[in-house]
């Protein structure tokens, strides 16, 4: 049995008032930006339900409204109100799912004004007719949503800018470009124009909180702490199926809400493939292990990533290619800065791809660097922002140099999570060790 970080807290209640000060600041910045439009609305969807899957929201309807209610939709209109719609189930939800906080109530009732306060919105209504079952399905049914329909109708006029997520290039907004162009084609109003937000809500989420940051290391924490857990059982005879077992076992015993993304547990030639997912291999003398895993908390994702030699023991060639990825990351890690670019062409000099990138090149491994030196962190793994935007304060990101020698059957990668501080940087998974005499130590150990 592993030791948890710390017993778990009763939930935090949550203050949705900081969701909708961000919603504020987007309807600000649309009105700015078009000052023709008297009417308009931002409008959020919430992901459907998929019933082969466990349900997570959507990362930046979370990140706007705090809300984990899968198929809802929030409308903040221009001339101040807030209307939270809730699917009109057939079915008591409750009974089939659990007791959820947000429900279709009785208008004017306790309870109903409660949700208001506690929601901050101004009301609470049906999205439409009744639907059928427990949930909202993933196709779109313009019964189910036929009193948004008729309030966009009745707001937006003869003129209006609608505002949410429009842009089809991004695979993330998939669900909520679906949805708004079903409602849309619904709505009677045809003189509308169009607006994209995601441009905005990309760089408010870029610049975490003390709070995000908070989350972020809690996962950092807890993905530290299942590494060395983990790395007691990266023997000769283990699969790598087992070792992932393992893993999500330490991730919710320690109080993650999930994993960030699917483990890789990539041994031997498995780790030459950089997101392999097989899990099928039995780990043997002589492999190395890759690990890369990370836990969620609250929502809020962490990377890490070990290379494992299963013997206890990195061979000579081995030990040559981990210290080159080694020092590749120590040398950008001190690099690394506000005003520095994770990737970008044009700014080489002050690019930590191409730097670590040359810094490869001094041993000859530069060919075998085949990704990227890091991405931004956040509600998603791979989270929102431009790579080619200079790092700043609040940004929070991973350095993860490797190689990959399929002809040799080996793959090495070194990977950590780092905060942008105003002078440098914070390695906020620095817990775990990663020199190769102390990565040996923590192999061999009973």
């Amino acid at each position: 049995m592993i030791q948890p970080i710390k017993k778990r807290c009763a939930m935090k209640i949550v203050d949705y008032s900081i969701f909708k000060e961000r919603r504020k600041n987007i309807i600000n910045k649309l009105k700015e930006q078009n000052p023709s439009f008297l009417n308009g609305v931002l409008i959020l969807f919430a992901d459907p339900e998929n019933l082969k899957y466990h349900f997570k929201q959507d990362s930046s309807f979370n990140y706007l409204t705090g809300l984990e209610e899968p198929g809802i939709v929030l409308c903040s209109y221009f001339d101040g109100r807030e209307v939270l719609y809730i699917p009109n189930y057939a079915k008591d939800r409750g009974q089939w799912v659990g007791k959820n906080d947000i429900v279709l109530i009785e208008d004017g009732s306790e309870v109903q004004r409660e949700a208001i306060r506690r929601f901050q919105v101004d009301e609470v209504k049906p999205l439409g007719n009744e639907c059928a079952g427990y949930s909202l399905g993933k196709f779109f049914v313009a019964d189910e949503h036929k009193t948004l329909i008729k309030d966009l109708d009745e707001y937006l006029g003869k003129s209006a800018l609608v505002c949410g997520f429009k842009n089809e290039n991004k695979s993330e907004y998939f669900m909520q470009v679906y949805r708004l162009q079903k409602v849309l084609s619904k709505i009677s109003v045809s003189d509308y124009e169009l607006s994209d937000i995601s441009s905005i809500v990309h760089q408010m989420r870029r610049t975490k909180t003390q709070e995000e940051i908070d989350f972020i290391k809690r996962a950092a924490d807890i993905t530290v702490l299942t590494h060395k857990y983990v790395s007691r059982f990266v023997r000769p005879g283990f699969h790598e199926y087992e070792l992932e077992a393992m893993i999500e076992y330490a991730f919710i015993q320690n109080g993650a809400t999930g994993t960030a993304f699917p483990s890789i547990i990539a041994s031997g030639p498995n780790a030459a493939t950089l997101h392999y997912t097989g899990r099928s291999r039995k780990l043997e003398n002589g492999d190395l292990v890759v690990i890369d895993i990370g836990a969620e908390y609250k929502n809020y994702c962490a990377d890490v990533t070990r290379t494992y030699p299963v013997s206890g023991e990195f061979s000579a060639r081995q030990q040559e290619l981990y210290m080159a990825v080694l020092e590749t990351q120590l040398y950008v890690e001190n690099l690394v800065k506000p005003g520095m670019f994770l990737n970008n062409l044009k700014e080489q000099n002050s690019s930590l791809h191409h730097l670590a990138t040359k810094q490869l090149s001094k041993t000859g491994l530069d060919k075998y660097f085949i990704h990227g030196i890091g991405h931004f962190l956040g509600l998603d793994v791979h989270d929102v922002g431009n790579h080619e935007d200079i790092l700043k304060v609040g940004d929070v990101i991973t350095i993860e140099p490797g190689v990959y020698i399929s002809q040799e059957g080996l793959g090495i990668r070194i990977e950590d999570d780092y905060l942008i501080t105003s002078d440098g940087c914070e390695c906020l998974s620095k817990a775990l060790c990663k020199h190769i005499p102390d990565i040996e130590t923590l192999i061999k150990r009973s």
